[in-house]
C-alpha cells in the first residue's frame, strides 16, 4: 500500500498551530488513516501543551503496538494530569510482545518513581524472566507504590526465582504489600509455603490475616488445618467468616468451634457457619435453631444445609 506523505505532512503541519483546537482536529483525522508511518508524529505528540491531544496520542500508539513508543509512553507516567497517566497506563497494558521487555525494564529503573510504578506495570503481563532480579530490587524500593507493583508482578511471573522476594515482602511495613505477597505465594503448590501462609495469620492486620485464610484454601488440608481451627476464633469477623468457609470445603473436623459462630453479631459470620457445617454434614440440631433466625438469607442457609444433609443420610 503506498504511503501518502503529503497527508502525513499536513498533519504535522497542523500539529506545529498555535491553536490548540487546530492541533486536536489533526489528530482526530488519525482515527480512520493510522498506521506506522506516523509513529514519530505521535510520540512528539506526546509532549503537546494540550491534554486532549496528549491523550489521542496515548490512544493511537496504544492501537499501533509498537515498542518503540514505549520510551516515550512511559515518561506520560508522570504527567501532570491524572488522565494522561491513566491513558499511558493503559497502553503499556497491550504491549505483550516480548520485545517490549528491554525499554520497559530500562524505564522501571527511572528516578521518578511513577515511571517505576508504571513501567513495572507494563512488565507484569509479558512474564520476563529476565527482569526477576530487577523486580526483587524493586520489592525493596523506598516507594510504597513501586514495591507493590514489583510484588504483585513477582506474582505473575510464577516463578521459584521469586520465592525469596515474596517471602521477604511478607515482613514489608506496608499491609497491602503483605497481602499482594500472601496472594502470590499462593500460587505456588509447595508445603513449605502452606507453613510461611499460616504464620501469616498472626499479622496484625486484620486484611492481611484475611487473605491468608483465603490463601490458605488452596494447600493441602493437613498442612492448613490447625491454623483454620485457631483463625475461626480470630476477632475479626471478616477473618473467622473466610476461616469457616476453608473449613467447610476442606472438610476439616471442627464441627465444635464452627458451632460457636452462629452465635455471632455478624450475619455473614453466621451464614458462613451454617454452610461449613452443612458442607461437614454435622451438628444438624444447631442448624435447625437458625431457621428462627432473624434474617432471610441465614433461615435460607440453615434450610438448604439440612436438605443436603437429609439427601446424604
Amino acid at each position: 500500500m503506498p504511503v501518502d506523505t503529503h497527508q502525513c505532512s499536513d498533519i504535522d503541519t497542523r500539529l506545529s498551530s498555535g491553536d490548540p483546537q487546530v492541533r486536536r482536529l489533526a489528530m482526530t483525522e488519525l482515527d480512520d488513516a493510522l498506521d506506522i508511518r506516523h509513529l514519530k508524529l505521535l510520540c512528539d505528540a506526546l509532549s503537546d501543551a494540550d491534554v486532549a491531544v496528549r491523550r489521542l496520542a496515548l490512544k493511537y500508539l496504544e492501537e499501533l503496538g509498537d515498542p518503540a513508543a514505549i520510551p516515550f509512553i512511559v515518561r506520560c507516567l508522570a504527567d501532570d494530569v491524572e488522565d494522561v497517566r491513566a491513558a499511558a497506563k493503559s497502553a503499556l497494558r497491550e504491549f505483550r510482545d516480548q520485545s517490549a521487555g528491554p525499554p520497559l525494564m530500562a524505564a522501571a529503573q527511572d528516578s521518578d518513581s511513577r515511571i517505576r510504578s508504571g513501567a513495572i506495570f507494563g512488565l507484569r503481563e509479558l512474564r520476563v524472566t529476565e527482569a526477576i532480579p530487577m523486580l526483587s530490587r524493586l520489592a525493596h524500593d523506598p516507594d510504597v507504590e513501586v514495591r507493590r507493583e514489583a510484588v504483585l508482578a513477582l506474582g505473575f511471573m510464577q516463578d521459584s526465582a521469586c520465592l525469596s522476594a515474596l517471602e521477604a515482602a511478607l515482613r514489608d511495613a506496608d499491609a497491602y504489600v503483605r497481602r499482594l505477597a500472601i496472594g502470590a505465594l499462593a500460587m505456588v503448590d509447595a508445603e513449605l509455603i502452606a507453613q510461611v501462609i499460616v504464620e501469616m495469620l498472626n499479622d496484625i492486620d486484620w486484611q492481611v490475616r484475611q487473605e491468608a485464610a483465603i490463601a490458605l484454601n488452596k494447600f493441602p488440608t493437613e498442612c492448613v488445618a490447625k491454623g483454620i481451627i485457631r483463625a475461626l476464633s480470630d476477632p475479626a469477623w471478616q477473618v473467622a467468616k473466610e476461616a469457616a468457609a476453608v473449613a467447610g470445603r476442606k472438610k476439616i473436623p471442627a464441627a465444635r468451634q464452627i458451632e460457636l459462630l452462629l452465635a455471632h453479631p455478624q450475619p455473614d459470620v453466621r451464614r458462613a457457619a451454617i454452610v461449613a457445617l452443612g458442607e461437614l454434614k454435622s451438628s444438624a440440631g444447631a442448624i435447625r435453631k437458625m431457621l428462627d433466625d432473624p434474617d432471610g438469607d441465614i433461615r435460607k442457609a440453615a434450610q438448604h444445609a439440612l436438605e443436603q444433609m437429609e439427601y446424604q443420610f
